[in-house]
């Protein structure tokens, strides 16, 4: 007779792997390397849109360029969401073969290179989920204030203080910014949430690649006449890709509650999505989250017997949502961590639980970065009288 683990107690990703190993058989498969026509197929369409655009842009009026760019953009998020499948090792391709892919599928994501792809997301986001060294969760409070972003961030971000501005341009700057802050905080080694540390080597390599990615972008604009038009066109491209990835990405964990490390478990920090079956299949089974955080390396078409796995041992921790509640529940929440299960607007107020709390429950310590540190100091040096209050939490 199977016992079934203390609902209350986090369990590790191993521990999660070796209760649905006897449901599973995740061997690789001649099928699983189609990924790979997958992403030429929308790298290709996506450089024979931009040279349409390019060699149109003087003569067709905007609002044509600007449908060109919609199925661009698309092609621009499938095409990541394959290199993102092969980064993690998917399909076993030999390494040169499988490099060369990585590099075309982020081709249009501009500062998003596998270099630094690989160490923030692989090495950092999958090990250290909704923790405070994960790159990738929300920011607290504190940080909002010590980055002076607390007043436009609720403008530019998913959140219930300002959803609408949210919904149109905010899925779109998470992403952007995200990479932004990556590739900068890296390259210029400054010691922050973002910095991923890399060696001399992996600087040069992250630096070369969004060289190659922002060359391709220039070479099209170029191939316009450096027309307004297809100005208009590549900026629209990349928010289309970057909103829909975003509307994706978003919904993973930000609903989420947050854990130390110790107290980590990928059920509890994750949310997967039920999509229609034809998109799913298009999309590379982006929506099967939680399932890919337990097996990185699989291929998407085994992501599906996974699920069912989840389903038939932990129902009970395994989290569904619909893609559209998932986006209403982002566009209601509160935008900074004000403690691991709780989340408020930028100036403390608002407060609510988040919509599934982590298993450890108390404050929130972000990762003690030189800014963190040097902002705290001043506020401990600051008269009494001087000092900012802290916002209340319900």
């Amino acid at each position: 007779m199977t016992t079934r683990p203390d609902p209350a107690a986090p369990l590790s990703r191993s521990a999660y792997r070796r209760a649905l190993a006897p449901d599973l058989d995740l061997r690789p498969r001649p099928g699983d390397r189609l990924v790979a026509l997958h992403l030429l197929a929308h790298v290709g369409l996506a450089l024979g849109l931009g040279a349409l655009a390019a060699a149109k842009a003087a003569t067709w009026p905007l609002w044509a360029l600007a449908l060109l760019a919609l199925p661009a953009g698309h092609s621009l998020m499938v095409a990541a969401f394959a290199a993102h499948e092969l980064g993690h090792g998917a399909a076993r391709f030999p390494k040169p073969v499988r490099a060369l892919l990585v590099q075309l599928g982020w081709t249009f994501a501009i500062f998003a290179t596998p270099t630094t792809q690989h160490h923030a997301h692989n090495q950092r986001h999958h090990k250290l989920t909704n923790t405070p060294r994960d790159p990738d969760r929300r920011l607290t409070l504190e940080e909002l204030r010590v980055a002076k972003a607390d007043g436009v961030a609720p403008w530019l971000f998913p959140n219930g203080a300002h959803p609408i501005p949210g919904a149109l341009v905010g899925f779109a700057m998470s992403v952007f910014g995200y990479h932004t802050s990556l590739f900068w905080h890296s390259v210029l080694r400054t010691g922050e949430l973002y910095d991923l540390e890399l060696t001399d080597r992996a600087r040069r390599r992250a630096i070369a690649e969004a060289c190659f990615n922002g060359g391709v972008q220039l070479a099209l604009f170029a191939a316009s006449g450096f027309a307004g038009g297809m100005a208009l066109y590549l900026a629209l491209t990349y928010w289309v890709g970057a909103s829909l990835a975003g509307a994706y990405i978003a919904t993973n964990h930000l609903l989420c509650g947050l854990s130390d490390e110790a107290e980590q478990d990928e059920l509890a920090a994750g949310v997967s999505l039920r999509m229609p079956e034809w998109l799913d299949r298009l999309h590379l089974r982006f929506s099967h989250h939680v399932e890919h955080h337990l097996f990185p390396g699989a291929a998407h078409g085994a992501l599906p017997a996974v699920r069912a796995a989840l389903e038939a041992r932990f129902p009970e921790r395994f989290q569904t949502l619909t893609w559209g509640e998932a986006l209403r529940r982002l566009l209601r929440a509160p935008l900074a961590v004000a403690d691991k299960n709780t989340l408020a607007h930028p100036d403390g107020s608002g407060a609510r639980r988040v919509d599934f709390p982590s298993r450890d429950e108390g404050p929130f310590e972000p990762a003690l970065t030189p800014t963190l540190l040097r902002a705290r100091r001043e506020a401990a040096r600051a008269p009494d009288a001087e000092r900012e209050p802290e916002p209340e939490v319900a």
